[in-house]
């Protein structure tokens, strides 16, 4: 079972855990078993929590280029950007 923010996160199907920008984690808890006490029979093989990004004013941006035997070059950009008003945050991430 998957949980964003303490909520538990669907996926299109069931066999597909919801996908999760990994610039905008702030940290990732794994509970590998006995977490259905807490959250139920979905969770008897194991929990994994994300906890995004909180109170984020500005802007983070990661650029990464790597190459493999072969020519594969690989190239990733991602850029997360945050705002905290009074009654709330804003997040996006591209």
């Amino acid at each position: 079972m998957a949980c964003v923010s303490h909520r538990r996160a669907m996926a299109f199907a069931p066999s597909i855990p919801p996908s999760f920008p990994a610039i905008a984690q702030d940290r990732v808890d794994v509970l590998v078993d006995g977490a259905s006490a807490t959250y139920g029979s979905d969770a008897i093989a194991g929990v994994i929590k994300h906890h995004p990004e909180a109170r984020l004013d500005g802007a983070i941006s990661q650029l990464r280029y790597t190459t493999a035997a072969g020519g594969k070059n690989r190239y990733m950009a991602s850029q997360l950007w945050g705002r905290t008003l009074d009654g709330g945050d804003i997040t996006a991430e591209l």
